[in-house]
């Protein structure tokens, strides 16, 4: 597919990712296409699947679709294939590699840039497992990762090439009181019925801890309810789905919570919950802050999360409550304080969209990227 004309005269990104469309329900492809649709001085190339509607009308943005249709998140090794042959053949001013790398990945994408003119930016969108791997997954000109405990490990790593930039949330979008009435009534949500919100994955070590706290609070609030608004990446999701149902069945408290794998509006999902936890154990695979945190506090929405980094970085003010990795009894008294406590909710709910504004807002990491872009275009004038 040739480049519009209107691009011609504009330095090109290439955004080097996995595919960029629907379902709009992971942080790094949103992302990608917010930064796309909001270029400023430069134009952009998207990889999406083949067969795809076109997203975005603007002359300046590409939308290249080289992706076979996948029904799964696993990335195949038609994708990676598609994916390779698309960078080598690609001319850009600036390649934009926005995912975490495997160590083949990292180690063909270092050959590639010998033969390449233009800069090479990695976003590393979780963080690294092991310390040893950094400097072997790093080969851009610039770096960012998106926490600063991430930042921290990578400069002791030698990386010194490196940034740190926040995700970024639209809170014209998430913002309190949208209407969720037809939400309400699609998932049978009664008018004072509390609503309890986890918006993780199954493989993030806390699925006993979900079991222990739903069944106690279950018979604790009969009437309350939980919501687990989770992916299924992999086939060990379903045996986990499985495995935590049946614990809930056998406790007799399974018709009180909700599974979701896809969630269309997130925002309304958020809207009609009290609260948000999120009592993960790792982080590996996961945004180091979730950006569906970031979203349930731009609406106001207090959270209760594990004291364990990256993800504790979030807690920038009093926007909820820490509790130890692990430990039930501090989950289950937490989410008891907050439900008992409309005031407090409220107040940390207030803090909560403060601080996304001053320090998580869409416009802010727009900016971060653009003035980077244009920072490594001044480098390669220079050169």
């Amino acid at each position: 597919m040739p480049p519009d004309s209107s691009a011609n005269n504009l330095p090109k990104i290439f955004f080097a990712t996995r595919p960029i469309g629907p379902p709009w329900d992971e942080a790094s492809k949103n992302s990608v296409f917010q930064i796309a649709k909001n270029l400023k001085n430069f134009s952009g190339v998207l990889l999406t699947y083949k067969d795809q509607e076109k997203l975005l009308s603007q002359t300046t943005i590409m939308e290249l679709p080289i992706y076979p249709p996948n029904n799964t998140r696993e990335v195949s090794l038609r994708q990676k294939t598609s994916f390779f042959l698309s960078l080598v053949q690609s001319q850009a001013s600036i390649y934009h590699f926005y995912f975490t790398p495997e160590l083949h990945s990292s180690n063909i994408l270092r050959i590639i840039k010998k033969f390449k003119k233009g800069r090479f930016i990695q976003t590393f969108s979780t963080p690294i497992e092991n310390d040893h791997l950094i400097s072997k997954l790093a080969f851009g000109d610039a770096v960012v990762v998106q926490s600063d405990y991430s930042l921290e490990r990578f400069k002791r790593q030698g990386i010194q090439n490196v940034s740190r930039i926040y995700l970024g949330v639209d809170t014209d979008v998430f913002k309190p009181g949208i209407d969720t009435n037809p939400l309400k009534l699609k998932l049978n949500i009664l008018k004072n019925e509390p609503v309890i919100l986890y918006g993780g994955n199954y493989y993030l070590g806390c699925n006993q801890e979900l079991a222990e706290t739903i069944f106690t609070l279950v018979k604790k609030y009969r009437k309350i309810k939980f919501i687990l608004a989770c992916r299924i990446s992999k086939s060990q999701d379903l045996k986990e789905k499985k495995h935590l149902q049946n614990i809930l069945h056998r406790e007799q408290v399974l018709d009180r919570v909700l599974f979701l794998e896809q969630v269309e509006n997130m925002a309304a999902l958020i809207e009609i919950s009290d609260l948000h936890i999120f009592p993960a154990r790792t982080m590996t695979k996961k945004a180091d802050i979730p950006m569906v945190l970031l979203e349930t506090l731009s609406m106001g929405k207090p959270i209760v999360i594990t004291d364990i980094p990256p993800l504790n970085e979030i807690m920038k003010d009093d926007v909820g409550i820490v509790v130890p990795p692990g430990n039930v009894s501090s989950l289950i008294e937490s989410i008891q304080e907050l439900l008992e406590n409309p005031v407090l909710r409220q107040t940390k709910g207030k803090k909560g969209r403060e601080m996304i504004l001053h320090e998580f807002s869409l416009k802010s990491y727009l900016n971060h990227y653009n003035n980077l872009y244009n920072k490594l275009m001044c480098e390669e004038k220079t050169n």
